[in-house]
Formats: C-alpha cells, sequence, structure tokens
C-alpha cells in the first residue's frame, strides 16, 4: 500500500500489564497508524500483539474511522467487541495516536 505523499505515519503507545505476552515480547503496546494528512482518515495500521488475527480484528476496527479527534463511538465499540487483555491499552493508544495528531496539525 502506498499511501501517497498526503498521509502521516503516526504510532500511539501505551503501556499493558506485566503479565500480559505484548509486555514481554515488547515491553510497551504500539498502534501504528498511517492516516489521510487532511482529515485523519485511518488508512492502514499494525498493532504490537501477538496474534496475527488479534491484529486483523484490531484493523478491521479501525481502518477508515479517524483520528483527527477521539470517537466515542469507536471507544464504545472496542469495549463491546474486544476482550483481549490489553483493551485498556488499545484504548490508551488510540487517544495517543489522536493526540498526536492533533499536535501535527495543530488542530484544538
Amino acid at each position: 500500500m502506498d499511501p501517497g505523499p498526503d498521509s502521516y505515519y503516526i504510532v500511539g503507545h501505551a503501556k499493558t500489564s506485566s503479565d500480559n505476552p505484548i509486555t514481554r515480547q515488547y515491553a510497551i503496546f504500539f498502534m501504528a497508524f498511517v492516516v489521510e494528512a487532511e482529515k485523519g482518515t485511518i488508512l492502514d495500521l499494525d498493532a504490537s500483539v501477538i496474534l496475527p488475527l488479534s491484529n486483523t480484528f484490531i484493523k478491521n476496527l479501525f481502518v477508515g474511522r479517524s483520528i483527527a479527534e477521539e470517537d466515542s463511538g469507536l471507544i464504545d465499540e472496542i469495549q463491546r467487541r474486544y476482550h483481549g487483555t490489553s483493551k485498556k491499552a488499545l484504548v490508551v493508544a488510540y487517544k495517543d495516536a489522536v493526540k498526536k495528531f492533533r499536535d501535527i496539525t495543530g488542530a484544538r
């Protein structure tokens, strides 16, 4: 996938519990987003998860949404549908990416 010159690569970070396999392998949970620069539409993403199925599920939750501002509907959907041990970290990493996008674009 070539997102083109009008895109950003943004990484959101979060801590996971010490007994989480993600912590053992990566030390921290992170989500890497490729977003459209103007509107913040999420074009692609990967997350530091152990299972490929987890990454696919997470990607399906996020792609097509925006990180221009926090999407409470997306957070609700994560709470309702994602029942992995990294649920809280998923939300925190998303919020961190939203903040970084807003910092980059100067959004208030």
